[in-house]
């Protein structure tokens, strides 16, 4: 996964850099090979992994001869250990600092950060490359402050701490509180009736804080000409939230007015937005690709043979994330980017339906009547993977029952534990005959055993040394995955031959 070194240091490159490799490979590494991709000694690597040990998220490294793996705990994975690795970044505590105008002067910084001063001027050139080169926005050394564009400044910070933290973390103590901000998102939430999940709740929560810190500090966002006097009037109507409105301004001595409410959910009170899947068949008039977009849904259903029922729910959920932008909830870190692993597992599984519902990313975009900067069709497909409704259960039904029979000793109790467990994938039978020469595989795809049997034509046979739910379930599992990834190559295959013909 790619990142900028210059906000890191050099033993945090080699530790991103061990983790991405060991990420991208499952098999067990060569020590030589990560040697030689790090860049470093043997004796180097040994240090890392000695180092990595001490992670709390990091369960084992380790190394076998000549090999290297690693394992995380059970609560955590590959985010967290970036997490830690972004935490102990000397450029980004050095960044929020700034951010919560914690150090007025040089010399007070060095010290927050317990280093010299030739160390933090050193420091801040390394981090000004990497924010101009990215974000387009620096530290001006004299001030310590922030100069560039106001939205690309609060867009980084809206990335940091959205990654660097837990999802039920708040960072911004003890400045904002959290309830304050929680009842005013709830609020505007309600009045405008957006739909949201507890992520895009999260990501709201941090947004609203980055904006109100940086519009206390005295900063605007710019084009704040479209403001929205609907929820100031609505607020000043509402007995109930009337607290609400006094404890505001007993905290940041600021009224909750139209430029406020602007400022702090800005691109979020846009009338270019919709609320609610509801919305998008009453306004087809004003978005016109809203027509191109279902049908495009409707030809993706036809080529993957697989129900789309919440269209309007992914049209609404797509145009949303390209009028936001970078802003949008699925955009919301700096390095480890989530979604990687979520579409690798599509591509590799079931490469031709990922080939299919790429195609009809990208003609959705095309058809989007704005310019898109910088939007892939990566991001948009995850988005429509991740709306789909009822996508594995779909998945899982698009393949027809497979006839398994289970051929073992005793009571047939692994058989009726399976009838249970797996009857809505497989037509399930067990063999009671005292005599194996009436087994018929005729009417049959797969049998599983605990019971050498001779070699049959036309049918799948499983082997296990011994027949207990873990072995059976997790190679029922990759047989299934195997079978739906052949039908759909098949029907593929069809699909491209009828279009031809």
């Amino acid at each position: 996964m790619p990142f900028h070194k210059d906000i890191f240091t050099n033993q945090q490159v080699r530790e991103l850099k061990l983790i991405t490799l060991l990420q991208e490979h499952k098999s067990l590494l060569d020590y030589r090979k990560v040697c030689h991709y790090l860049d470093c000694s043997f004796l180097t690597l040994q240090t890392e992994i000695s180092t990595l040990k001490t992670f709390p998220e990091i369960e084992d490294m380790s190394y076998q001869p000549s090999h290297l793996a690693i394992t995380y705990k059970e609560q955590y994975g590959t985010q967290k250990f970036y997490q830690t690795i972004l935490k102990d970044s000397p450029s980004l505590n050095l960044l929020k600092l700034i951010f919560f105008s914690e150090c007025e002067t040089m010399e007070e910084l060095a010290d927050k950060l317990f280093i010299s001063l030739s160390t933090l001027k050193r420091l801040l050139k390394k981090t000004n490359s990497y924010l101009t080169t990215r974000y387009h926005f620096k530290v001006d050394l004299k001030k310590l402050v922030f100069i560039g564009e106001e939205k690309a400044i609060r867009l980084f910070f809206l990335k940091y701490f959205s990654e660097i933290n837990s999802i039920d973390d708040w960072p911004f103590t003890p400045y904002i509180p959290k309830d304050l901000i929680e009842d005013l998102v709830s609020f505007v939430a309600e009045k405008q009736k957006w739909q949201m999940d507890f992520s895009q709740y999260q990501h709201l929560l941090i947004y609203a804080t980055v904006n109100l810190i940086r519009y206390l500090d005295g900063y605007q966002k710019g084009n704040l000409s479209c403001l929205n006097h609907n929820l100031s009037k609505q607020l000043a109507q509402s007995p109930k939230n009337h607290f609400l409105r006094q404890r505001f301004h007993e905290n940041f001595k600021k009224p909750l007015d139209d430029q406020t409410f602007t400022d702090l959910f800005s691109s979020f009170l846009s009338e270019e937005l919709l609320c609610n899947p509801k919305q998008v068949s009453l306004s087809e008039n004003k978005f016109l690709h809203f027509k191109t977009w279902r049908h495009l849904l409707l030809c993706l259903e036809g080529e993957i043979h697989l129900p789309i029922t919440n269209k309007d729910e992914i049209i609404m959920r797509c145009h949303n994330a390209l009028e936001l932008g970078n802003e949008d909830f699925y955009l919301n870190f700096l390095v480890y980017d989530y979604r990687k692993e979520f579409l690798d597992y599509f591509s590799q599984d079931y490469p031709h339906f990922m080939q299919e519902v790429q195609k009809h990313a990208n003609l959705m975009i095309r058809e989007y009547p704005s310019e898109i900067i910088d939007y892939t069709v990566d991001r948009l497909t995850y988005l429509l993977l991740m709306t789909w409704e009822n996508l594995f259960l779909h998945l899982s039904q698009h393949i027809e029952k497979q006839k398994l029979m289970v051929v073992e000793r005793g009571k047939g109790s692994l058989g009726h534990f399976l009838q249970v467990y797996l009857g809505q994938f497989f037509e399930i039978s067990i063999f009671t005959d005292y005599n194996l020469a009436h087994l018929n595989t005729d009417d049959c795809d797969l049998i599983i055993t605990d019971t050498l049997l001779s070699e049959m034509e036309g049918v799948t046979v499983l082997y296990f040394n011994k027949l207990v739910p873990a072995e059976v379930l997790c190679r029922l599992n990759d047989y299934l995955r195997k079978q739906l990834k052949l039908q759909f190559q098949s029907k593929y295959e069809r699909s491209q031959l009828s279009h031809k013909l």
